[in-house]
Parts: C-alpha cells; structure tokens; sequence
C-alpha cells in the first residue's frame, strides 16, 4: 500500500515476522527519520511498528475485522 492511504484507526492485514495477521494502526509518527505507525497485532495483541507502508497488504473493512482475526490466529 501506499504511506498516504494508511490511516488511523483503521485494521490492515500486514506481514508481521513473516506471517500475515491483522493490525490496527494506533499512532502515527511523522517529521522524524524513523516515520512511521504504530499497529496492535490482533492476534497476539503485541505493538508493532511499521516503518513502510509496503508492510500493509490490504484494508480490512470494520465488518469482517472478526473473521480475519479469527482466520489468521490458527
């Protein structure tokens, strides 16, 4: 995905340690070297930062943010 379509509040599917697994983007770090978010991976509940919007594999629509997380915790 591109950095401009990522927005706050909003759950992605994202690689995560080589798995993918749904995040929600938390805060936004900008105006430093190191820009980037800082995600909850939903399966596992741990902070993550993501540092590209490249990570980001697709939106997650607020209906279907359960199946996903249901999904990808096997």
């Amino acid at each position: 995905m591109l950095n401009k379509e990522i927005r706050m509040g909003q759950v992605y599917l994202a690689n995560v340690s080589g798995r993918r697994v749904p995040v929600w983007i938390v805060h936004c770090y900008t105006g430093t070297p190191r820009a980037g978010w800082w995600a909850k991976n939903l399966v596992t509940g741990r902070d993550v930062r993501i540092l590209s919007g490249r990570r980001l594999i697709r939106h997650i629509p607020e209906d279907q943010v359960s199946g996903e997380v249901a999904y990808y915790s096997k």
